[in-house]
């Protein structure tokens, strides 16, 4: 998709008016340097025993059985847990009883400890109501995160790599708040039918940079930015932005978000497979028991007509299910596809 079309629907699609990020981005804030409380009133859903959560870090959501996007960051903590077993322990902590939860827990079978626990809840959520709402804590219990699940996969890895901080959190929520509130003004020029204002993408590059800072690899605002380079016609600023990302800060969830920019962009003049292929490869090597990160690798390498190593990258997950019958079908497409380009091309 064409960059710029990219950026105004993410500009249209920014639904939280500028007022509200200034109170959201405080009251992230409000439990950072906290320790996390003690879960000795804690029922245990779906575990004999609580979980270990002594000298580990802790990733707990607060969640509902009623919420939609609660049910949609299921598999992702399972992912999570799974993939970080030996140093990360994921809860999910509701406020519900035990005969509304047990059902569903029954039904979406989440691998990770569910908990109940009203007080934990109710300070996780904070006085905001956000549901869903995630901690994440060191290994000492002092929490480093508050925010939306979404964003883990940003700001697990480097808690796991003791790169994050509370400072790092705060700067994160105020650097995302002046995006939200430069895409606001650009959203109420496009509604408003006066068009963006001169000097409206400027601002919102600069605010996206301004994440950057702080997350090089921060997905969203890489599009964000990507887009208005792209906007602008700066070809060259367009590719240095990519290749400045260092390896330590590519995550999975950057390369599925600009993967597929970088090898099928629209205009041929933005693709990039050389660096679509070295995120894709950094993502994976930064934690090689992520399938989400396997099957984002073989996606490239497919997408740039090398299907023998695409297959042998996602090797035996279709054995073990992790990819489904469906996944596999979509797989063995792209594959057979990317076949068929080398084929053509002699590759």
């Amino acid at each position: 998709m064409h960059r710029t079309l990219i950026l105004l629907l993410a500009i249209l699609a920014c639904a939280t008016a500028a007022d509200d990020t200034a109170t959201l981005a405080s009251s992230q804030d409000a439990l950072l340097g906290a320790q996390i409380a003690s879960f000795g009133k804690t029922t245990w859903v779906n575990r004999e025993q609580a979980p270990v959560t002594t000298g580990r870090i802790l990733v707990v959501e607060a969640w509902a059985t009623w919420c939609g996007p609660c049910r949609e960051s299921i598999p992702m903590l399972g992912a999570i847990q799974a993939n970080n077993a030996d140093r990360v322990t994921v809860i999910g902590v509701t406020s519900e009883d035990r005969d509304t939860v047990q059902p569903f827990v029954a039904l979406m079978k989440p691998d990770y400890a569910i908990a109940i626990d009203p007080a934990l809840y109710s300070a996780i959520i904070g006085s905001e109501n956000r549901v869903p709402t995630a901690v994440v804590t060191d290994a000492t219990g002092t929490i480093l995160y508050r925010g939306h699940p979404a964003k883990l996969g940003i700001v697990l890895p480097e808690i796991v790599s003791g790169t994050w901080s509370v400072t790092k959190s705060r700067r994160l929520n105020a650097t995302e708040h002046a995006l939200e509130q430069a895409m606001a003004a650009a959203r109420a020029g496009i509604q408003g039918q006066d068009g963006v204002r001169d000097g409206a993408i400027d601002d919102i590059e600069r605010a996206a940079l301004g994440v950057l800072a702080v997350v090089p690899g921060h997905p969203f605002a890489m599009r964000i930015a990507l887009g208005a380079r792209q906007h602008r016609g700066d070809r060259q600023a367009y590719r240095k932005l990519v290749v400045d990302i260092p390896d330590a800060s590519v995550t999975t969830a950057l390369v599925i978000t600009i993967g597929n920019d970088l090898l099928a962009d629209q205009d041929i003049a933005y693709r990039q497979p050389d660096q679509a292929l070295r995120l894709a490869q950094a993502a994976w090597k930064r934690n090689p028991a992520d399938v989400t990160a396997r099957k984002a690798y073989a996606t490239v390498l497919a997408g740039i007509g090398r299907p023998a190593l695409a297959r042998q990258v996602i090797g035996d997950l279709t054995l073990d299910g992790s990819i489904g019958d469906a996944g596999l079908r979509d797989y063995m497409s792209t594959m057979a596809a990317a076949q068929a380009y080398a084929d053509a091309v002699g590759k």
